[in-house]
This record gives C-alpha cells, structure tokens and sequence, in this order.
C-alpha cells in the first residue's frame, strides 16, 4: 500500500508493450502419446536436473565474472531458449517475488504470505555477447524491483491479455522460481543439542504447466514441475536438456553471440548434420543424352500418347532431331532461352526434347496465361526465339525482335533437316529450363534449373519408383510448373510412354485412359477424380504435391485400390520435389525425409540447427537446388 499505482501501471504497460504474443514453450511440446487414459494425464511430474560441483562452480564465476546474480543468469539463459524453441524475437515467463522489500519499515515483523508472480519480459539479442546480455538482463530487473508489487491481474489487464485457463496465465505458461530460503542449513546450525530435523517430501502445485525451481548449492539442481495434462515427461526431459548445455555453454563462452549458443549434442548434431543428410553424389548427365540413351534401348515402344495418337521412341527422337537441327541453325546454343507455347499433345513433349537437344533452356508459356504476364515473361527470360503453332500466334504479345518459329508453318521445311542426334554440346551446369514461380513481389520470378538439377531428380526417382509403375504416366500438368518435368523426363528416361491430358480431370475422357498407371497431380484433383469415379482401375501410384495432403484421402485412395499413395514436398528452387513419404493407411499426414541427393535442416531464426521436436524453418540444399 502507498506504492505509486500509475507509476507502476506506466511501467508494466510500456514493458507488456514489448512482446506482441504470449510465450507458450508447453504448446510446442508434445503430450505424451502413452497416455491413454484420462488418469495417466492427471497429476505432476518431476524431473531433477543436477550440475556437477565443477559445473555449478563455472555458473557461479560466469556469475561473478559478469557481476549479476545466479538468479538473473538462470532468467537470462531460459529467455535465450525460450527464443530458440519458439521463434519469438521477445519472450515472457513468470518469476516470483519475496514481496518484502528491504526499504519497506517493519516488514520483517509483518506476518502472511506477501510472494508475488510478475512477468518476465526479454529481447535476447542474437548478436549480442552473452556477458552482456547477463548485464541487460540485471539492469532490467533492478527496474522492476520498484514495481514488483503490482498484482498480476493487473498486469495482464494493462497488457490487454486476460487469463487463459489452459495454460496457466496469459503471457507465459512457464515460471521460474529461485529458491533462497536456506531454512534447513539454519535447522542444522542453530538447533538445540539432542533436536534432530528430519527432511520432510513435499510437491508444491503451481497453476502453471512448467516451473522450473532453482536450488542453490554446491551442486546446482534445477527441479522441472509439469502439468501431465499439458506436457509429457520425455518432452520435460529434453527441454531440462538443452537448458543445461545451454548454461554450460555460456559458461564456457561469455563473449560468444547468443546466436552462435546451441543446445544440441554431440549425438544430436551428428545425427541432424551427417547420418541423416548424407551428401551422395547423383547422375548428372544432361537431360538429351538420358532420353536418347533410352530411344536406343525402346526404339519401338511407346514414348507419347495424344488423343488417339501415339509415337514411338524413334519417332519422338526423330522429330526432336530435326527441330533441333533447325534451331541450331537459327543460332540456339547451350545458355540462350527458348520460349515455348504449345497445344497439349505430343508436339510439346517434342518441342521441349528439341529445345534440349539444340542445347537452349525451355521458357514455357501457357497459352492461358494473360498477354502482360507472357510479354513481361518473355523479357524477363530475354528469350532469343518463341517456339509455338500458328493457331496461338494471337496469344503471344506483338513487338519489334520477337522471333517466332511456328512448328506448322511449312516454310520451316523440317523434313529436310537431319534426324540423327546433334553433336552433344550440353554441360551438366548449362541451364535446362526457366520455371516462373508467382514470386514473394507479386511479379513472376524466374527460376533456373541446371541439367544437373533434373538429371539428379531423375536419377532418385528411377530408385524408388519401380518400372511397372513408370508405364504410363498422366501428363496433366501446365508446363508453367514444375510437376510437368517428373512427367515428362523420369517417365521419357525410364521407358514409359506419357499420356498427354489437358487437366487431371480430363482423364475420364481419354481415349487412353486405361493406358495409365500413375497420376502426378494435387490433392484436390485427385480428390475429384476419386468421388466422381473417375480414376481408371489400371492407376496403381499416385502423386501428390503442391498442397497439404489430409489422412482421410488418403485413406480413400486405399479404400479404392490405390496401391502407392507418396506425399511429395518442394519448391521449384529445389527442382520440382525435395521430400518424400509414402502415405500409409490410417497414418499420420508427414512430408517425409529428403529425397536422394537432397539435404534438409531445421534451423531456427539464427541458422542453428534445432534440437529435434523443436519448430524451426526448413532449408534445403544439395543436387536440385537451382541456380537462381
């Protein structure tokens, strides 16, 4: 009482200002999946971390070295992992106060339970060096110290948070509690001769899922209080984890950013960094000599069906040739951009091997897309040449120095070019093709992939998908994205024929229907082929990319005789796939592990590989990233 309330209320409204959500570490961690019973979540558990009289004396003169209490390093180093697991530039938890405040007559006499919960409000910076940031750290709670008495309540009303009952308050749901009551050393040395003081157990109840209490000693113990209806116990345990190699390494290094502090293991960080991101090197051969090296093993077999017709390999690889022979004469050579607009059948599989084959790198453009986006594609890609039909010459924009070579056009005379393979003059790094993504401007971004990007695509996908299952694979995709090149080139190098489509919904229609035995596509496609029937009992495999596939189609592609459903993941950038699972019956929706030449790490706000089961961004490296 005669505190100064709007002080205190100017104080804790500008310092609650500072963080724009609550920090929930318990809703990141998992429950315990063993718990099957409402009786195995109720109740709380306890997990007792304890430091090594070695390891508590380096905390203490990391303590003493920066200046700062053993209670604000333990605050410090919760905030940095708070940060860590969460992703939150600024964190909350709660600390409890004594209440009696030195300065305060008489309190020594005062009777009752005067222990306040305040907030504990942070912004590890990453870039600044831990003794410094033990130093902010005190500096912030010696500014508190005039408002600790300020209810909670209170403070959650200036925030505009109000409580939230599932987990215990409504800016943080993890408490800290520093124990600095020696009460059983005082027993010991004061007691009477012939008094003894047995210790006695007790589990104190707090109404938050996690508090952590700090046991001062020769031998640190940091003892974990968590709510089994919230949290599980392994969860607790590894968290009890990294926040003690979290400590140890500050200890170890107080000039060291606490961007570069990490939690992880030994055994961890081989496991994330080796065993399961292991660099094998992947066919790069360019993409030309893979599909003509195929043409020579199947030169009768079916490379393209279109409506009612069909070409072989030969015939494909012939009408390739002479194209290519053309646009090599007309000065396409390996890093000059061939656009390409085509009607879907099989002049577009052919148009794009010839593409190849002259040594240029594709720029598809739909024909549906608006005549702005194709203009602004066009120079954007600096394409030297426009390969298209005449009855799309109106879809194409008209300006001085736009070459166009239309495919129909009699005066291109291509049965008097050669049809034998031109001279091979394709690196594995020369550009293969230009994928425009809608970019994160809202202008189209162009995206080029390397030879060696799609080769190493094909190359995975000939492991895993067995040939039975590349026989006849639906080319539904646009050519403008990047499912259309698992169609035609893994499908064109493993000795499948592609059915051409206009859409995946088309398939009903086509003449070639049964002709099919995998579909490459989207969830929502094939969830309407599946209810209106119209997937042919010759599907065995199907694809699926491009949105978030749930469980419960899943299950029906099975129910309807589907034998392989594979939940497929990645951005063009990483060359059409990156990850891959194979969903199974009654499973849990995942994206699955990197695909065979692809390396995937979880790392956090400062690229520092997240300890497993902690939420991070996924980056991508290895044989398909692109070049740009």
């Amino acid at each position: 009482q005669g505190r100064d309330r709007a002080a205190s209320e100017a104080f804790w409204r500008a310092r609650t200002a500072e963080i724009d959500q609550p920090t929930r570490i318990v809703s990141l961690l998992p429950s315990d999946p063993r718990a099957d019973s409402p009786a195995d979540r109720e109740g709380q558990g306890e997990y007792r971390c304890v430091f090594t009289v070695e390891e508590t004396r380096r905390l203490a003169d990391l303590a003493r070295h920066c200046d700062v209490t053993l209670n604000t390093l333990m605050q410090a180093a919760w905030a940095v992992l708070l940060r860590q697991h969460g992703g939150q530039d600024t964190v909350a938890f709660g600390t409890t106060v004594s209440g009696r405040p030195a300065e305060l007559p008489g309190v020594e006499h005062r009777l009752g339970l005067f222990i306040n919960t305040l907030p504990v409000i942070l912004t590890p910076n990453p870039a600044m060096p831990v003794a410094d940031w033990l130093r902010t750290v005190q500096h912030r709670n010696l500014d508190l110290r005039e408002h600790e008495h300020t209810p909670l309540a209170d403070i959650q009303h200036w925030s505009g948070q109000t409580a939230s009952g599932d987990a215990g308050g409504a800016l943080f749901d993890s408490l800290l509690v520093f124990e600095s009551y020696p009460v059983a050393e005082a027993l010991r040395q004061g007691s009477p001769d012939g008094l003894r003081f047995s210790p006695v157990v007790g589990y104190e109840r707090t109404s938050y899922p996690l508090t952590i209490a700090i046991m001062p000693g020769d031998r640190l113990e940091l003892h974990h209080r968590y709510d089994r209806a919230h949290v599980a116990g392994p969860a607790v345990l590894r968290v009890a984890g990294h926040l003690r190699r979290l400590l140890l390494a500050m200890a170890d290094a107080p000039d060291l950013p606490l961007g570069a502090l990490s939690v992880l293991d030994g055994i961890d960080r081989g496991r994330i960094l080796g065993a399961w991101n292991r660099q094998e090197p992947m066919d790069a051969t360019p993409l030309p000599r893979l599909f003509e090296a195929q043409a020579a093993r199947t030169p009768d077999a079916n490379a393209v069906i279109a409506g009612t017709r069909s070409l072989s390999y030969a015939e494909l690889n012939r009408l390739a040739n002479r194209l290519a022979h053309r646009m090599r004469a007309l000065g396409v050579a390996p890093g000059v951009p061939v656009a390409v607009m085509l009607e879907r059948t099989e002049v577009l599989p052919t148009g794009l091997l010839a593409i190849l084959k002259a040594g240029g790198a594709y720029v598809p453009l739909d024909p549906e897309y608006p005549t702005d986006r194709v203009a602004y594609m066009l120079a954007d890609s600096r394409a030297a040449l426009v390969l298209t039909q005449r009855s799309l010459l109106p879809r194409l924009p008209t300006g001085e120095g736009l070459r166009i070579l239309a495919l129909d056009d009699p005066a291109l005379d291509l049965e008097s070019c050669p049809d034998h393979d031109p001279r091979p003059v394709n690196r594995a790094e020369d550009a293969a093709y230009v994928i425009y993504t809608s970019g994160s401007t809202g202008r189209p971004k162009g995206v080029v992939i390397e030879h060696r990007n799609a080769s190493a695509l094909i190359d995975w996908a000939l492991r895993i998908y067995r040939p039975e299952q590349l026989q006849g694979v639906l080319a539904s995709t646009s050519v403008c994205f990047d499912l259309s090149v698992w169609e035609f080139f893994v499908t064109l190098s493993a000795g499948g024929h592609v059915v051409m489509a206009d859409n995946a919904l088309s398939l009903p229609d086509l003449p070639a229907r049964d002709r099919v035995r995998l579909i490459n596509t989207v969830p929502s496609a094939i969830a309407g082929l599946l209810r209106s029937g119209g997937i042919p009992p010759g599907v065995r495999t199907v694809n699926l990319a491009g949105e978030p596939l749930a469980q419960s189609l899943v299950d029906e592609l099975y129910a309807a005789g589907i034998a392989d459903v594979y939940d497929l993941y990645g951005p063009s950038e990483d060359t059409t796939y990156s990850t891959v699972t194979r969903r199974e019956p009654g499973g849990r929706a995942n994206i699955g592990r990197p695909i065979a030449g692809t390396q995937g790490y979880v790392l956090d706000g400062d690229l520092n590989p997240v300890p497993l089961g902690v939420v991070g961004e996924l980056y991508l490296g290895g044989s398909g990233l692109a070049r740009g």
